[in-house]
């Protein structure tokens, strides 16, 4: 009987250097982010120990990595496996941006018992706003554009 771990992966020659980009820095809060690296790599970030999201680099070399937002300043850590490729080990700080930095917590739409949203029906859309940033936020807009003449939209402004 053999053993061992099947997800070590063998190198088949020389490991060389990934060539890996991102963002040396990523505001609290937000949940995705652009790591470019050699296609077929893997993606691993987390933040004291907890991962907060991980992910495979298809044949683009890029990959838009969703992550459980992080809510404290700090470092984060990034790391990109691959084979034949050499570990890389990088951070990320994440922090509060300076002036306002607004984003999008949660939303909520009813549309009704059936979750479709049908002719001449009302529907209602809740949005949780929150001010990430280090200054107030003020003369919010939130727009809800339309692609159609049957829906009527009325722009929302607020202060955070």
């Amino acid at each position: 009987m053999q053993q061992g771990d099947p997800s070590i992966s063998t190198y088949f020659g020389v490991p060389v250097e990934n060539n890996v980009t991102h963002d040396p820095f990523i505001p609290m809060g937000l949940s995705e982010f652009t790591i470019t690296a050699d296609p077929y790599s893997y993606v691993g970030v987390s933040k004291d120990g907890i991962l907060h999201g991980s992910g495979f680099i298809g044949e683009s070399g890029s990959i838009n990595l969703v992550i459980d937002p992080i809510y404290t300043p700090g470092e984060v850590l990034v790391i990109i496996t691959g084979q034949n490729k050499i570990p890389y080990f990088g951070e990320i700080f994440v922090a509060s941006p300076d002036g306002a930095y607004t984003i999008i917590n949660s939303d909520i739409i009813n549309s009704g018992d059936d979750d479709i949203i049908s002719l001449g029906e009302e529907i209602t859309l809740e949005l949780e706003i929150e001010n990430l940033g280090t200054e107030t936020a003020s003369n919010i807009e939130l727009e809800l554009s339309r692609n159609t003449p049957l829906v009527n939209a009325v722009p929302l402004v607020s202060e955070l």
